[in-house]
Protein backbone atom coordinates (compact mmCIF):
# COMPACT_ATOMS: atom_id res chain seq x y z
CA UNK A 1 0.00 0.00 0.00
CA UNK A 2 1.50 3.82 -0.86
CA UNK A 3 1.65 5.68 2.64
CA UNK A 4 0.69 9.40 2.62
CA UNK A 5 2.14 12.03 4.33
CA UNK A 6 -0.60 13.98 6.31
CA UNK A 7 -2.66 10.47 7.04
CA UNK A 8 -5.81 12.51 7.50
CA UNK A 9 -6.19 13.45 4.31
CA UNK A 10 -6.32 9.81 2.70
CA UNK A 11 -9.29 8.87 1.10
CA UNK A 12 -9.70 4.78 1.10
CA UNK A 13 -9.80 2.75 -2.34
CA UNK A 14 -13.78 3.17 -3.22
CA UNK A 15 -13.87 7.04 -2.50
CA UNK A 16 -11.06 6.90 -5.25
CA UNK A 17 -12.61 5.00 -7.50
CA UNK A 18 -15.94 7.29 -7.58
CA UNK A 19 -13.37 10.25 -8.06
CA UNK A 20 -11.60 8.72 -11.31
CA UNK A 21 -15.08 7.69 -12.27
CA UNK A 22 -16.48 11.05 -11.86
CA UNK A 23 -13.93 12.81 -13.58
CA UNK A 24 -13.95 14.15 -17.11
CA UNK A 25 -10.02 13.73 -17.47
CA UNK A 26 -8.02 11.71 -15.98
CA UNK A 27 -3.89 10.91 -16.54
CA UNK A 28 -2.52 7.77 -17.32
CA UNK A 29 0.99 7.23 -17.08
CA UNK A 30 2.86 4.24 -18.27
CA UNK A 31 6.54 3.35 -18.30
CA UNK A 32 8.60 4.91 -20.72
CA UNK A 33 10.87 3.52 -22.73
CA UNK A 34 13.90 6.12 -22.24
CA UNK A 35 13.33 5.43 -18.86
CA UNK A 36 11.25 8.62 -18.14
CA UNK A 37 7.09 8.18 -17.28
CA UNK A 38 5.04 8.50 -20.41
CA UNK A 39 1.66 10.58 -18.99
CA UNK A 40 -1.63 11.22 -21.34
CA UNK A 41 -4.42 13.07 -20.69
CA UNK A 42 -7.14 10.87 -21.44
CA UNK A 43 -11.03 10.42 -20.91
CA UNK A 44 -11.42 7.89 -18.27
CA UNK A 45 -14.65 5.98 -17.76
CA UNK A 46 -15.75 2.89 -15.73
CA UNK A 47 -16.81 -0.41 -16.73
CA UNK A 48 -17.27 -2.56 -13.62
CA UNK A 49 -14.48 -2.83 -11.53
CA UNK A 50 -12.07 -1.59 -14.28
CA UNK A 51 -11.16 1.93 -15.22
CA UNK A 52 -11.01 1.87 -18.99
CA UNK A 53 -10.10 4.37 -21.76
CA UNK A 54 -9.23 4.38 -25.17
CA UNK A 55 -6.20 5.43 -27.87
CA UNK A 56 -5.89 5.47 -31.62
CA UNK A 57 -5.34 1.69 -32.58
CA UNK A 58 -1.17 2.11 -33.21
CA UNK A 59 0.79 5.11 -31.46
CA UNK A 60 3.53 5.10 -28.56
CA UNK A 61 0.79 4.61 -25.70
CA UNK A 62 0.00 1.07 -27.25
CA UNK A 63 3.56 0.37 -27.85
CA UNK A 64 4.59 0.58 -24.00
CA UNK A 65 1.01 -1.12 -22.82
CA UNK A 66 2.03 -3.84 -24.66
CA UNK A 67 5.66 -3.94 -23.59
CA UNK A 68 4.99 -3.23 -19.66
CA UNK A 69 0.86 -3.14 -18.85
CA UNK A 70 1.46 -1.73 -14.91
CA UNK A 71 -0.30 2.16 -15.24
CA UNK A 72 -1.58 4.61 -12.94
CA UNK A 73 -4.42 6.40 -13.26
CA UNK A 74 -4.67 10.22 -11.25
CA UNK A 75 -7.24 12.49 -11.51
CA UNK A 76 -8.44 15.85 -9.81
CA UNK A 77 -11.76 16.45 -9.23
CA UNK A 78 -12.05 19.59 -7.99
CA UNK A 79 -9.05 22.66 -7.06
CA UNK A 80 -9.64 25.68 -5.56
CA UNK A 81 -7.32 28.45 -3.77
CA UNK A 82 -7.46 29.26 -0.22
CA UNK A 83 -5.73 31.99 -0.10
CA UNK A 84 -6.63 33.07 3.42
CA UNK A 85 -5.18 29.47 5.06
CA UNK A 86 -2.30 30.11 1.56
CA UNK A 87 -2.98 26.48 0.06
CA UNK A 88 -4.97 24.63 -2.27
CA UNK A 89 -8.32 22.86 -1.49
CA UNK A 90 -8.56 19.58 -3.43
CA UNK A 91 -10.32 16.14 -4.16
CA UNK A 92 -8.09 13.69 -6.56
CA UNK A 93 -8.11 9.87 -7.19
CA UNK A 94 -4.94 7.80 -7.90
CA UNK A 95 -5.62 3.74 -8.97
CA UNK A 96 -2.58 1.15 -9.93
CA UNK A 97 -3.42 -1.74 -12.27
CA UNK A 98 -2.79 -3.78 -15.05
CA UNK A 99 -3.95 -2.88 -19.04
CA UNK A 100 -5.39 -5.38 -20.86
CA UNK A 101 -6.68 -4.85 -24.63
CA UNK A 102 -10.40 -5.55 -24.95
CA UNK A 103 -10.35 -8.66 -27.62
CA UNK A 104 -13.29 -9.65 -28.68
CA UNK A 105 -16.23 -7.41 -30.51
CA UNK A 106 -18.41 -7.89 -27.70
CA UNK A 107 -15.87 -6.52 -25.17
CA UNK A 108 -15.18 -3.58 -27.62
CA UNK A 109 -18.77 -2.45 -28.03
CA UNK A 110 -19.36 -3.01 -24.12
CA UNK A 111 -16.84 -0.85 -23.45
CA UNK A 112 -16.78 1.76 -26.52
CA UNK A 113 -20.87 1.73 -24.99
CA UNK A 114 -19.22 3.25 -21.36
CA UNK A 115 -17.30 5.42 -23.05
CA UNK A 116 -20.39 7.33 -24.92
CA UNK A 117 -22.76 6.85 -21.77
CA UNK A 118 -20.50 8.78 -19.72
CA UNK A 119 -19.35 11.38 -22.45
CA UNK A 120 -21.94 11.95 -25.05
CA UNK A 121 -25.21 10.30 -23.47
CA UNK A 122 -28.03 9.51 -25.39
CA UNK A 123 -26.40 10.44 -28.40
CA UNK A 124 -28.48 10.36 -31.59
CA UNK A 125 -25.59 8.51 -33.52
CA UNK A 126 -24.33 6.60 -30.64
CA UNK A 127 -25.19 3.13 -32.16
CA UNK A 128 -22.99 4.21 -35.30
CA UNK A 129 -20.35 5.95 -32.91
CA UNK A 130 -20.04 2.58 -30.71
CA UNK A 131 -19.53 0.14 -33.87
CA UNK A 132 -17.47 2.43 -35.24
CA UNK A 133 -14.98 2.77 -32.18
CA UNK A 134 -14.82 -0.57 -31.62
CA UNK A 135 -13.72 -0.87 -35.19
CA UNK A 136 -10.79 1.64 -35.12
CA UNK A 137 -10.01 2.19 -31.57
CA UNK A 138 -7.54 0.18 -29.23
CA UNK A 139 -9.84 -0.48 -26.01
CA UNK A 140 -7.90 -0.41 -23.37
CA UNK A 141 -9.47 -2.14 -19.30
CA UNK A 142 -7.18 -1.36 -16.18
CA UNK A 143 -7.64 -4.08 -13.25
CA UNK A 144 -6.63 -1.91 -10.61
CA UNK A 145 -4.69 -3.05 -7.75
CA UNK A 146 -4.79 -0.54 -5.85
CA UNK A 147 -6.73 3.45 -5.58
CA UNK A 148 -6.61 5.82 -3.21
CA UNK A 149 -7.47 9.27 -2.72
CA UNK A 150 -6.81 12.33 -1.26
CA UNK A 151 -8.78 15.59 0.21
CA UNK A 152 -8.07 18.87 1.20
CA UNK A 153 -10.70 20.21 3.46
CA UNK A 154 -11.43 23.57 5.00
CA UNK A 155 -9.92 23.02 7.95
CA UNK A 156 -6.66 20.90 7.57
CA UNK A 157 -3.49 22.35 8.48
CA UNK A 158 -0.77 23.29 6.03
Amino acid sequence: MHQMNIADRRRDGAWAMQEIEQSYHATVSAHGDDGFPYAVPMCVFRVGEQLCFHTAAAGRLNTLLLQNPKVCITAVTKSAADPENTTVRYRSGMAFGTAALAETEADKKRVAKAFFDKYLPNHPKEAAFVDRMAEICALWCVTVTEAVGKESLPGHNV
